[in-house]
């Protein structure tokens, strides 16, 4: 009765230790894709702002021209 009472236990202990280890994978998953998420949109924001400044100098220097 004693060997069964205490299987059960630690069968429950394993199984808290595996539902708190997957749980916890998931959410070092989720964190890391976030992170890629916002390394990704900084990037494009860089290159928005890259083409814009492009953009604007070549306006300018048309307008420069047109000018002269």
């Amino acid at each position: 009765m004693e060997f069964v009472l205490i299987f059960l236990v630690f069968l429950i202990v394993a199984l808290l230790f595996i539902i708190y280890n997957l749980k916890f994978k998931q959410d070092s998953s989720q964190t890391y894709n976030l992170i890629k998420f916002s390394e990704s949109l900084a990037n494009q924001i860089q290159d928005v702002r890259k083409e814009i400044d492009k953009n604007s100098k070549d306006s300018r220097e048309d307008i420069e021209n047109r000018l002269n």
